[in-house]
């Protein structure tokens, strides 16, 4: 595992990254080929990830980072937008 990768990419890829996982997680479970899956791909290949889970969890790991004080933020200012009923 290497969470380096995670921290060096750009915030415009990290966000691409999440999206696919949300709608990975939260569709019909499916991981289409976008830049997640194709990047973990080249990983794997280069035996830098040998699942697709420890992946995920390094990619989310650095968006908490990045972003959780907008994530609170969003959250305190409209809690109904984000629970789900």
């Amino acid at each position: 595992m290497d969470r380096e990768l995670a921290k060096n990419l750009s915030n415009d890829i990290l966000i691409q990254m999440c999206n696919e996982i949300y709608d990975w997680k939260n569709g019909n479970g499916d991981l289409l080929d976008g830049i997640f899956r194709v990047t973990f791909l080249k990983l794997y290949d280069d035996k830098k990830y040998s699942d697709i889970r420890d992946f995920e969890n390094d990619i989310l790991i650095e968006a908490h980072e990045r972003f959780g004080k907008i994530v609170k933020g969003l959250f305190v200012d409209r809690p109904r937008l984000y629970l789900r009923r």
